[in-house]
């Protein structure tokens, strides 16, 4: 609960009450703050912007320009009934084109996996290589282990991410 909270404060959001998707609609598109389509994109941008910017696993992608144009067309439609409800008319127009491309970042588990697992083969590996007659060559107990360590997770983490794009597991 903290982390959300915290989370929503860096948006500008003070108190539990602005949890609400009220609040953020009003502080982006007030009707006073949009006058034409450019300003409307704009904010719709910096909306997307800031969300990405302390929301953590999901990210919005931006729609095409043509999408927003639309968008802000159906939303002047509604604004000009006036009322409460061409006001909240005017909200979910929003809420549902940013609904419409939210995207998922996929957790990349291999490379968390091998960021956790390297450093301690590392250190099984430089153990290990004072009895392994065919490490036994290499010499590894001269390297210190504040060399060591970190050069195998660096070299695990990056073969990890170049066997994860060879595969093609990119993550969008």
């Amino acid at each position: 609960m903290g982390l959300s909270l915290s989370i929503l404060q860096k948006l500008g959001f003070s108190s539990v009450q602005s949890l609400t998707a009220d609040r953020a609609f009003d502080k982006y598109f007030s009707g006073s703050a949009v006058q034409d389509f450019t300003t409307f994109h704009l904010k719709f941008l910096e909306l997307c912007n800031d969300i990405n910017s302390v929301m953590l696993g999901k990210h919005y992608q931006p729609p095409p320009k043509e999408e927003i144009e639309k968008c802000y067309k159906d939303w002047l439609k509604k604004k000009d009934e006036g009322g409460d409800e061409s006001t909240k008319a005017c909200k979910k127009l929003v809420l549902d084109l940013l609904l419409e491309h939210v995207k998922e970042i996929k957790t990349p588990d291999a490379i968390l996996l091998t960021g956790l697992v390297a450093p301690p083969a590392a250190m099984v590996l430089k153990k290990s290589s004072q009895n392994v007659s065919p490490l036994k060559k290499f010499h590894l107990e001269l390297v210190p282990d504040i060399v060591f360590v970190p050069a195998c997770t660096v070299a695990a983490l990056f073969t990890a991410k170049a066997l994860q794009y060879k595969m093609g597991g990119r993550t969008e």
